[in-house]
């Protein structure tokens, strides 16, 4: 999708034109493809699924508010899910674009969902709101918890096995769990963070950009079992939430990087790692 409220397929070797689709608004997100389809939406509302090979149009509805957020799939549940500037995150129809459900966030989204796949099966789906909010909804559309995040932003939540990582426009980097929504870390950058992290799953990494121009990358570790504080209006259940650190990556990581960050806050408990520690500056290679 372009600015010029039009849609576009290039082929991948030559750069061919193969199609040119017009339609009633700008495109800001990005396209997404599933189960042979290729799904986009604009900032009319406008949601548009085309056949990946054939350029057909299968399928196109219109919510009614703009869409800023990426639309993500849940192939195995048929679901393409829509995050607009109502604050509702929407539930479609892969087949044919009827919405199935929808649930409020309780702030406009401009962040792309995130969808969580269960070990017991099925999935559940996460969104964060320019409320400050983190909603975490099941299958069928119903709200399993709300987290009450630091300030809003464009960052879409990543999850790494059972916990829940997302930014925030006031610098914040947060660990959440997963499944109740408890505040398991905290980190605060020296900048807005509108990127999404990136789970680097096998090394238990964590890599995120931030507006003071630099990249950081944390390592995860968690503390044994310990409760942790709800940060949901209601907790799902007791069950209690393991510690989580954020540490600095090892040295060949470390030598990859910008800057890291050495400050941490777990479960309100502030730590520096390492002790001396400050915050890396990068070089100014203008000189």
């Amino acid at each position: 999708g372009s600015f010029d409220k039009c849609i576009y397929a290039l082929d991948a070797n030559s750069g061919a034109l193969l199609l040119r689709h017009t339609t009633e608004g700008a495109f800001y997100s990005s396209a997404t493809s599933s189960a042979g389809l290729v799904l986009c939406a604009n900032l009319k509302g406008q949601v548009f699924a085309f056949e990946a090979e054939a350029f057909k149009l299968v399928w196109s509805v219109e919510v009614g508010h703009a869409i800023f957020a990426s639309l993500r799939v849940d192939e195995a549940a048929g679901i393409v899910l829509v995050g607009a500037v109502d604050g509702l995150l929407r539930a479609l129809s892969l087949g044919d674009g009827s919405q199935l459900w929808a649930c409020d966030s309780g702030g406009p989204i401009f962040a792309t969902p995130c969808v969580h796949r269960l070990n017991s099966g099925g999935s559940v789906y996460y969104a964060g709101s320019q409320a400050g909010h983190v909603l975490c909804v099941s299958a069928n559309g119903l709200p399993l918890w709300r987290a009450r995040g630091p300030g809003g932003g464009h960052s879409a939540p990543s999850t790494f096995g059972e916990l829940l990582i997302v930014g925030s426009a006031d610098g914040a980097l947060l660990v959440l769990s997963a499944t109740s929504g408890a505040e398991l870390a905290t980190i605060q950058l020296p900048g807005a963070v509108h990127s999404s992290p990136v789970v680097y799953s096998s090394r238990s990494l964590v890599l995120v950009g931030c507006r003071d121009n630099s990249l950081y990358c944390f390592k995860l570790t968690t503390a044994g079992s310990r409760p942790g504080r709800q940060a949901h209006d209601e907790p799902l259940d007791g069950a209690c939430s393991p510690a989580v650190e954020l540490d600095i990556a090892d040295a060949a990581e470390r030598s990859r990087q910008a800057r890291l960050l050495v400050l941490s806050r777990v479960l309100g408990n502030l730590t520096r790692v390492p002790p001396s520690g400050e915050i890396a500056r990068p070089r100014n290679h203008d000189n």
